[in-house]
């Protein structure tokens, strides 16, 4: 992908990347963060990250809630751990 100039990196199946949403102000994400979003077809956020935030996702992008209030195991927690109502996984949802 290439826009303002620069080329961005397009991600291929599989591929995961990890975003830090900041103190969450929108108009802090670097412009890589918000690629990676645009191209995301799932997204693991916890409770700290801001609607703005989300509303960058494509529409069709799948979130996955992981909580991040308490001591209590969130659902992407659970997920991971093979736990939840996935069963034992991979990162992100992707099969190991």
């Amino acid at each position: 992908m290439t826009a303002l100039g620069i080329d961005f990196p397009v991600f291929e199946a599989g591929w995961v990347w990890l975003v830090g949403a900041g103190p969450g102000d929108p108009g802090l994400l670097t412009l890589h963060a918000v690629n990676a979003m645009q191209q995301a077809d799932v997204v693991v956020y916890d409770a700290l990250v801001d609607d703005r935030i989300l509303n960058l996702l494509r529409p069709e992008t799948k979130r996955i809630y992981a909580g991040k209030r308490g001591a209590a195991l969130g659902p992407a927690k659970r997920y991971f751990a093979g736990t939840g109502p996935f069963g034992p996984a991979g990162i992100a949802g992707i099969a190991p």
